[in-house]
């Protein structure tokens, strides 16, 4: 008989390596001019132009949080915060794309929103 393999998985050693984000390729370049141009200058048109561009984004997540007793419009209103929020935090430098760094602004801030709407209603 030959020799017999044992299926044997030696453990890894953890390696330490920066964490490289993925990049923004995918995004419009005229936007990522946008953002950067906003970053240096911090136009009021420029955030205005933006938040305009991704209000669908912020529409979008609010519809799924619906609830009963809380309007779609309150919901997109307060995602909007979120979303200019995100607008004003966003570093294009990073290689994050927008719309992942957006969706977790947006989302918080509606989900602050319905905790503290809840709250209230308890108390």
């Amino acid at each position: 008989m030959g020799s017999t393999r044992l299926a044997v998985k030696e453990p890894r050693l953890a390696v330490k390596e920066p964490h490289l984000p993925a990049p923004a390729n995918d995004q419009d370049p005229a936007l990522l001019e946008m953002f950067r141009r906003y970053r240096r200058s911090a136009d009021p048109q420029l955030r205005e132009d933006l938040v305009c561009h991704y209000l669908p984004l912020a529409k979008k997540i609010a519809r799924r949080y619906v609830r009963v007793g809380v309007p779609l419009d309150d919901l997109s209103q307060i995602g909007t915060i979120g979303l200019m929020n995100a607008v004003g935090s966003y570093d294009p430098a990073r290689g994050v794309k927008f719309e992942a760094y957006a969706y977790h602004h947006i989302a918080g801030e509606i989900r602050h929103y319905l905790r503290d709407s809840v709250e209230q209603v308890r108390a």
